[in-house]
């Protein structure tokens, strides 16, 4: 059988524990923990070999985050004999790396995909382009939608997209089933937890707009525009082509939309899925063509929102909560501490609001994933933590948030702001 592991120790712990996880070619994730000198307990858990790989990525950031300091074997792939016992997994992934019979992995992103390839014993090439509607029904409820193994999804801004569960399904597989079914789903978060990610990562040929106060019926649905020539000509707005297209809209701040725009969403969204242009009189409404779909995103807390009326919420049958999953901010590279203070951050943000209040600002994955790429880009850690905390939009949370800072990072910090002449 083929496996992905590592086993990892923390020399700081009076017992030295020493911890490994495996995902193993069958489709399931191993842990292995305890003192040294004992074998430690396993615990097989069966799962979508993709979400295993991931799994155990995400658990091995997860453990170095928590001082687990001497790497006895990386994130390596192994070949090992069918009757290799989870209990035996880590002394026999341990004897093959000591003995040269390991692949070793840049951590984490090409383990997971290349051991997805030695799984289905393909070249780790670029997958296959996304298609759409590819997630079965689901006539059994003890089955889920998942995406093919191997199957990488990749937004057009080139970051990889990493799937989570949602309601046991796969999401972006549970969104392509709503799809063809004309459920229109509404995804509720905070600004930076994924929604637009999730979004663009389950449709390639999806059509984005972002919506505001100021929109107009034409911003929605198209205009006439004046030509070199002294001539108009018109233009489908977004609404428009993705009905005339069979495309995909995503809706974003869906609730800073002017209620005579909204009305117009309204017949598009029923069963009739049809537009008349009134700019247009002397055409035929528009009907929208197979694969039309409807998502739409907002935060809920949003301090220029209004709400969404009753008859935008009808139409929206599916409502999701999106918020950020830490593990994976680990898992994608993000530093320990700036996780930990997401984390201790959004702790405190639903302890009050579980007493009646508002809730603390806490970093969501797009300012961890920023902070990231700050340190990848050589600013450091301190110049990464003093823009993550910069980022927070309510001035009254920021000595809160500077106080959580500091006591995770034993260090001072500090929204950046400019100094004194170098």
């Amino acid at each position: 059988m083929i496996v992905l592991g590592y086993v990892i120790q923390n020399l700081s712990s009076p017992t030295e524990k020493i911890h490994s996880a495996y995902a193993l070619d069958a489709g399931q994730y191993v842990v292995s923990h305890g003192p040294a000198s004992s074998a430690g307990t396993t615990r097989p858990t069966p799962m979508n070999t993709m979400e295993a790989a991931r799994k155990v990525a995400s658990i091995m950031a997860t453990k170095q985050s928590e001082g687990y300091d001497r790497i006895v074997v990386p994130l390596v792939m192994a070949e090992l004999p069918d009757g290799t016992t989870h209990r035996n997994l880590r002394q026999a992934v341990t004897d093959a790396h000591a003995s040269g019979l390991t692949t070793e992995f840049t951590f984490p992103e090409s383990a997971v995909e290349q051991f997805l390839a030695a799984v289905s014993n393909q070249s780790p090439a670029q997958p296959d382009p996304v298609t759409i509607g590819t997630a079965a029904r689901v006539e059994d409820r003890d089955n889920a939608l998942t995406l093919p193994d191997g199957e990488a999804l990749v937004r057009p801004n080139g970051e990889t997209y990493l799937p989570r569960d949602l309601g046991g399904h796969t999401d972006v597989a549970a969104l392509r089933a709503l799809r063809p079914a004309d459920l229109y789903p509404l995804l509720a978060g905070e600004p930076g937890t994924g929604k637009t990610a999730l979004a663009d990562a389950s449709f390639p040929d999806l059509i984005m707009m972002q919506c505001h106060g100021d929109m107009t019926v034409s911003s929605l649905v198209g205009t006439h525009l004046p030509t070199p020539d002294g001539g108009w000509v018109w233009h489908d707005g977004p609404l428009t082509r993705s009905m005339r297209e069979g495309r995909p809209l995503c809706l974003d701040e869906v609730d800073k939309m002017p209620d005579e725009v909204s009305s117009v969403l309204h017949a598009a969204m029923d069963g009739r899925k049809t537009l008349q242009i009134d700019d247009r009189p002397d055409t035929e409404p528009v009907t929208a063509a197979e694969g039309f779909f409807v998502i739409a995103a907002y935060n809920p807390d949003s301090l220029g929102g209004k709400g969404l009326t009753e008859a935008m919420l009808s139409r929206f049958t599916v409502q999701i909560e999106v918020t950020t999953d830490y593990a994976a901010a680990r898992s994608l590279g993000v530093p320990g501490d700036f996780v930990t203070i997401a984390e201790n951050l959004t702790t405190k943000a639903t302890e009050a609001r579980a007493a009646g209040g508002r809730g603390v600002w806490a970093p969501q994955m797009r300012e961890l994933l920023a902070a990231k790429r700050l340190i990848d880009a050589g600013l450091g850690a301190t110049f990464a933590a003093g823009s993550m905390v910069a980022q927070c939009p309510w001035p009254e949370d920021l000595d809160e948030v500077l106080t959580v800072a500091r006591q995770v990072t034993g260090t001072e910090v500090q929204p950046l702001r400019l100094g004194a002449q170098v």
